[in-house]
């Protein structure tokens, strides 16, 4: 803001202002009916002199001395929150605004309507009057308003008296001279008419009630009390307004009420544009507050927008994707291997020599045809059993963790997503297909464990710890013949045909036993292996699913994410640019108020010819 602007330009920028600014409705409607009253201010031809004081002050005999008639009621007797405007009109007239009523006439008439509507029945329902006089100060564009003692217990009285002052061009401030700067007085000027100092003058009413010898020192102290509150230059009127209604004038106890009157006048006329000022200094305040409370929220908007934006991850899909698919299958991976290492256990090796055991030490197996037969069906039962058994648990684990994942990852979609779109300004939840499941694991088979038993069987029936006597071929070859499991019937034969000729079933059973563990420990052996590699592919079909997720996800949702992601961060570039402008609005109008300030404290540099300042000098 460059120059010296008007109070038009002024309010026309604050009019402009408030109308871009980001306020509660209430704020709204409180600014909006300020600045129409301020323009009806400008526009306003009439001079606004607003009088305030205590209870018994004097108050009313100053009024009725501007009208020259005893009309007004005495202020002790008004108990009611009225306000009485007095205007100059050709007749005298008095207007209940409220009950839209009137009354004219004499002198006696005028005073019982006053009474009545002052002190009577009728005064609880009165808030505004306005009495019509052709008055000599009251001439034509010049009125006063009158209101109620702001001293008595009630804040009603109070704030009808800031009221006033605040839409006045001069605050007539009466002071009694014979109880001049009462607490409460003094309470009122620092508190509520704090803001309007530059526009107060001050009636040292009753001042003929003060001994001749003592008045000049009333004066200087109420100067200087006015002074410690902050007043720098007050202007302070020594006057007996009852002089005026006794039609007799006392020289020596101050100016003539008649120079009193041509200077209220005349400062009332100075004082109206500090008085316009005054009402924009107000608006810009309010508007200053309006404005950085608006940036204000609209920081910690942004600002949690920024955390919030922080804390998802999903605006990056593939990098949400890729978490969630680490994450799912180091999952499955732990559940797989939990299952796979029941494989490896001790334990189901010595079960497993257990089995064999009690099956060869069963009574009915008395011979080495039968000892091998046993041995191959518990070895053929026993390791598929517990294969299949570890692979089945296995694809069941891995579909459960898969299964949950998969659940907890559209969960955690869906409430990333609500909460990207919030940013974005969009509510929208979204419906996540059930298809974007995942879809079971198969658990893969056994394919190869025959050949892989006889191959190993092959290799032991021809080992030394088998062959031996020439009875462990013709064994071998038997057992083939008994047994059609190839890799049990080769093993177990050749120990038939070994053990050939061997006294007692006791210590053929214990032989049988002790030849064929090592042989069982490597079919063991040979079936972990298929289980691990059977394992190994469950893994890569389960690895393959979770890629398949993603790519669903992929698919479906990137085109949303990222327009709901751009759409975020313009939702929160436009905040940015907001608070920027609210700054810089705040930083015109501080200026825009120093400006209107200064212009108010030059306003107030009165001439020192003015009223009491020579009195009080």
């Amino acid at each position: 803001m460059t120059g010296v602007l008007t109070c038009a330009e002024h309010l026309e920028w604050i009019a402009a202002a408030l109308e871009r600014a980001d306020l509660t409705a209430v704020q709204r409607a409180t600014a909006t009916a300020r600045v129409a009253r301020a323009r009806e201010r400008m526009a306003d031809a009439e001079l606004h002199v607003a009088v305030l004081g205590e209870t018994s002050s004097g108050k009313s005999t100053l009024l009725n001395a501007f009208l020259k008639q005893r009309l007004l009621p005495s202020s002790a007797r008004v108990t009611t929150r009225t306000t009485l405007t007095i205007r100059y009109g050709p007749t005298a007239q008095v207007t209940d605004g409220a009950a839209v009523s009137a009354a004219s006439g004499g002198h006696g008439a005028l005073k019982g309507t006053l009474d009545r509507l002052l002190t009577g029945d009728a005064a609880d329902e009165v808030r505004d009057l306005t009495l019509s006089w052709p008055s000599a100060l009251l001439g034509e564009g010049v009125t006063i308003t009158d209101t109620p003692g702001f001293s008595v217990d009630d804040a009603g009285h109070r704030a009808r008296a800031v009221a006033a002052a605040e839409r006045a061009d001069l605050v007539l401030v009466v002071v009694p001279a014979v109880a001049a700067m009462s607490s409460a007085l003094a309470d009122f000027l620092a508190g509520p008419l704090h803001d309007h100092h530059d526009r107060c003058a001050f009636v040292l009413t009753k001042i003929d009630l003060v001994d001749e010898a003592e008045r000049a020192d009333v004066l200087d102290a109420t100067v200087r009390r006015l002074r410690e509150l902050g007043i720098a230059d007050p202007m302070v009127f020594p006057c007996v307004p009852e002089s005026v209604l006794r039609t007799v004038a006392d020289p020596d106890a101050g100016q003539t009420f008649s120079q009193v009157e041509a200077d209220l006048v005349m400062l009332t006329n100075e004082r109206r544009q500090s008085a316009i000022a005054a009402t924009l200094s107000g608006l810009l305040a309010e508007l200053l507050q309006a404005v950085e409370q608006a940036a204000l929220r609209r920081g910690e908007r942004l600002a949690e927008a920024e955390r919030e934006i922080a804390r998802l991850v999903v605006p990056d899909l593939r990098a949400f994707l890729e978490n969630w698919s680490q994450e799912a299958i180091s999952a499955g991976r732990r559940a797989i291997n939990v299952a796979l290492e029941a494989a490896s256990r001790p334990r189901f090796a010595a079960d497993l020599e257990t089995r064999l055991r009690t099956a060869v030490n069963r009574d009915s197996v008395t011979t080495g045809a039968k000892m091998a037969k046993v041995a191959v069906e518990t070895m053929r039962t026993r390791l598929r059993a517990e294969a299949e058994r570890i692979l089945s648990t296995a694809g069941a684990d891995a579909n459960a963790v898969l299964r949950t994942s998969a659940t907890d990852l559209a969960d955690e979609f869906a409430d990333q997503f609500r909460r990207l779109a919030r940013l974005a300004g969009d509510e929208r939840v979204p419906e996540i297909p059930a298809a974007i499941g995942a879809t079971r694991v198969p658990v893969p088979d056994l394919d190869g464990a025959d050949d892989t038993l006889t191959a190993v069987g092959s290799r032991l029936s021809s080992s030394a710890a088998l062959r031996t006597s020439g009875g462990a071929a013709i064994g071998a070859a038997a057992g083939s013949v008994l047994f059609p499991f190839p890799l049990v019937g080769t093993a177990l034969g050749a120990l038939v045909g070994g053990m050939l000729g061997a006294p007692g079933v006791t210590a053929m059973r214990t032989r049988f036993v002790a030849e064929a563990s090592p042989v069982l420990a490597d079919a063991r052996s040979a079936v972990a292996a298929l289980v691990r590699a059977a394992v190994d592919r469950l893994f890569v079909d389960y690895t393959g699913r979770v890629d398949g997720v993603c790519r669903r996800y992929l698919r479906d949702w990137s085109g949303e994410i990222e327009d709901l992601a751009a759409r975020e961060a313009a939702a929160r570039a436009v905040l940015a640019e907001e608070i920027a402008c609210a700054a810089a609005t705040a930083k015109d109008a501080r200026e825009r108020r120093e400006q209107i300030n200064r212009l108010r404290a030059a306003m107030s540099r009165r001439p020192v010819r003015i009223g009491a300042g020579e009195t009080a000098s």
